[in-house]
């Protein structure tokens, strides 16, 4: 642009402030935002959300809580991705940062129509949190925002119905839902982003069979991709590099015991099998770090014969390391899915 004389204008701004954040080149944001200041830019909304992007993404929530001020003091009003990048900054591991109550409220004043972006938010809240204290909080605001009661039900230790019907009424009322966020208009990083969302929060809840009959209705409607389980002559393989830590782990533990189950039944195992763990750009950007970290620390509690190959872009074991593996009495136990005891939440 300069080379051409091109003088560069708000939106050029963003997408190189947006730039800086996601790859880590934090000097050069903080030089960016100075210059933002100095020259007193006029940004709309999307301009001020970079700002709190590039705040929350470096882990100064304050800062990104004054940009959030700014933004309406300057009579501009804040949409869902504002409230959305805000909302997850302040839940943090264990913890919720009391702020988010005011911003949940504020949410409610605005009357968006569809709350998707909103509902995603609260349920990256929830997995980080876990259970404790702002649960109930939480899933009441979620209600009040407009998400669906089948969701909410799902983090609670009981069963989802009477009986073995109801039961499938209420998860193909589910299917039906996540149908229908596809047809809202979500595009298919933000709607992956929904079904992630919830699927950590249930595996963070130790709901895990009701996280894996989640991820199982993502695979179906193509979420991660048409080919998440892979079954060639040659190599069998697992796709993870699209899902959240809770989505890689419950969908590792059903395919390592698909494996377990089909050398039972006597099906030669082929020569490589392997974990696809990330795109060599995913790898440049630490992108999908805590998926590809929290697979490494499963498979190594399982002992399970896995290393690391192709620069870190895949896990991989030989047919005969993973047969003896999975003939061991411990590995069964280790696949076996559960959930919370009742009155343990």
């Amino acid at each position: 642009m300069k080379v051409k004389q091109v003088t560069p204008n708000t939106q050029s701004f963003t997408f190189l402030l947006e730039a800086y954040s996601i790859c880590g080149q934090i000097y050069r944001g903080e030089a960016l935002i100075a210059k933002i200041e100095l020259e007193n830019l006029i940004m709309g909304t999307g301009g001020y959300n970079a700002l709190i992007r590039f705040h929350t993404r470096v882990g100064d929530l304050e800062s990104a809580f004054q940009v959030y001020e700014v933004l309406q003091i300057r009579g501009l009003k804040p949409n869902q991705n504002t409230y959305a990048t805000l909302i997850e900054a302040c839940a943090q591991e264990g913890s919720l940062n009391p702020k988010v109550w005011g911003l949940i409220h504020d949410v409610e004043a605005a009357q968006f129509g569809i709350k998707y972006l909103v509902h995603t938010s609260l349920l990256v809240a929830l997995a980080r949190c876990g259970p404790g204290a702002d649960t109930v909080p939480l899933l009441e605001s979620l209600q009040r925002l407009g998400c669906s009661i089948d969701i909410c039900n799902l983090f609670q230790d009981r069963k989802l119905g009477s009986n073995r019907q109801d039961e499938e009424d209420v998860w193909a009322r589910l299917k039906a839902l996540f149908q229908r966020v596809e047809r809202d208009g979500l595009n298919m990083e933000l709607e992956r982003a929904y079904h992630n969302a919830l699927i950590d929060a249930l595996w963070s809840f130790g709901y895990e069979t009701k996280a894996l009959k989640v991820a199982q209705i993502s695979v179906t409607l193509g979420v991660f991709g048409q080919n998440v389980s892979q079954w060639g002559d040659e190599e069998w393989a697992l796709d993870v590099r699209t899902m959240s830590t809770g989505a890689a782990q419950v969908l590792l533990l059903t395919w390592l015991d698909s494996i377990r189950k089909a050398a039972i039944f006597g099906d030669e195992l082929p020569c490589r099998i392997k974990i696809l763990q990330a795109w060599e750009w995913q790898l440049k950007i630490d992108e999908n770090k805590g998926t590809r970290e929290a697979v490494a620390a499963h498979l190594n509690d399982l002992r399970a014969p896995f290393l690391s190959v192709n620069e870190g872009q895949e896990m991989e074991a030989t047919g005969p390391q993973l047969l003896k593996w999975l003939s061991k009495k411990a590995t069964a136990q280790g696949l076996i899915l559960s959930n919370p005891a009742p009155n343990q939440l």
